[in-house]
């Protein structure tokens, strides 16, 4: 049983460092050593690379490949997974959808996104998390 809280509470812990996190939009991204990068597919064309520094759903995350700030005002849901070493799904939880303010409704400032990510511990246990989001990009590629 202190195995399964280990793992639920490391996939609490996947889960703030891939869901955007709470440090302010001008921190430098090489600093960002113990975070998980995450990829992002949007509508608008472009794929991004991106890491944040913090522990807040709604952190700005940097671009890896650019000097683009990707600022989340709302998510739908997010799956958040842990499988063992030998791929059984040991957990699973899915948080609903959430926004952020009125930005999340202006079409014109938003695209979405969907992203992924994952990240092995030295046990040999995958934490991945997936799911969409409503993004504002600066500066705009």
């Amino acid at each position: 049983m202190h195995r399964t809280r280990l793992i639920t509470l490391s996939v609490a812990t996947a889960a703030a460092l891939i869901a955007w996190s709470a440090s302010a939009a001008t921190a430098d991204p090489t600093n960002a050593k113990d975070t998980i990068p995450i990829q992002l597919a949007c509508d608008n064309g472009h794929t991004y690379t991106v890491v944040a520094n913090g522990n807040g759903q709604f952190t700005p995350a940097h671009d890896l490949d650019s000097n683009a700030v990707v600022v989340p005002v709302a998510f739908g849901e997010i799956t958040a997974t842990v499988t063992d070493p030998d791929g059984n799904v040991v957990e699973s939880e899915t948080d609903p959808p959430a926004s952020k303010g009125s930005s999340a409704k202006n079409p014109n400032a938003t695209t979405n996104c969907s992203f992924s990510a994952s990240a092995t511990d030295p046990d040999g246990f995958t934490f991945s998390l997936s799911g969409t989001a409503t993004v504002m990009i600066t500066p705009s590629r």
